[in-house]
């Protein structure tokens, strides 16, 4: 199994599912592969709010929101949408270099 990218998620939206499932949103830099399963962290302006496992990456069709990409997670995530209007919220791998 060959370690995976470190990739940073400048999230935008967050959609939840009936299921359990949530989706966080946004663009990431151009080129990132594809993004598989693995453990992550959201931050809020900066701050640690919480270790999540996403379960792997979601195909958008979004016009015009280029780079933009979607992650799944069966976890609950702590963030509220109006988070997203107000802070600098951000979901990147755990062992960043």
């Amino acid at each position: 199994m060959s370690k995976q990218e470190n990739f940073m998620l400048s999230v935008k939206d967050i959609f939840r599912f009936k299921n359990g499932q949530t989706v966080l949103a946004g663009p990431i830099g151009a080129g990132q592969n594809y993004i598989g399963p693995q453990t992550c962290e959201l931050l809020v302006d900066g701050v640690r709010r919480q270790i999540l496992r996403i379960e792997g990456e979601m195909i958008p069709n979004v016009p015009g929101r280029k780079n933009y990409r979607s992650l799944s997670l069966k976890e609950p995530v702590r963030l509220d949408a109006n988070e997203l209007r107000v802070h600098n919220v951000v979901l990147q791998s755990i062992d960043r270099v």
